[in-house]
């Protein structure tokens, strides 16, 4: 094997280990995000009752509300994996979680020009996200 050879092959297991790393470091971080919302799930959820028709979570945002105030409500959308808080402050939680970490996921916010209480359409942002997180099943 000659020098060019060997410095190619150097290069290429550099590639490869900057590759890995980059990619290890996603699917952590995609987990760590997942374990984030279903502590938060377990945190919120009083019990799910069974009607006719389908079945009903109930929720206490009480205690998830004592971690973040900027907390507004909860959507859950059935037959997906939508089961999220809502924040309201729109700028920041674009990319952060509710525990005011960064976090390439964010978390679900309303917009700003939305009042809970008196707007007739609320809008609620949140990112699609690959890992099948997130609104990415809408």
């Amino acid at each position: 094997m000659n020098k060019k050879q060997r410095v190619f092959l150097l290069l290429l297991i550099v590639i490869l280990a900057i590759s890995s790393y980059f990619f290890i470091k996603e699917i952590a971080e995609n987990n760590k995000e997942k374990n984030v919302y279903t502590d938060l799930q377990t945190i919120v959820k009083i019990n799910d009752e069974k009607t006719e028709e389908n079945i009903v979570t109930s929720y206490d945002l009480k205690d998830i509300f004592n971690l973040n105030n900027d907390v507004i409500g909860w959507i859950k959308i059935d037959g997906t994996n939508i089961d999220y808080p809502v924040m309201q402050n729109e700028d920041y939680y674009l990319y952060k979680n509710i525990y005011k970490e960064y976090s390439s996921h964010g978390t679900p916010y309303l917009a700003d020009n939305c009042n809970i209480e008196t707007s007739d359409n609320l809008v609620i942002y949140g990112h699609h996200m690959n890992d099948n997180s997130m609104f990415s099943q809408l």
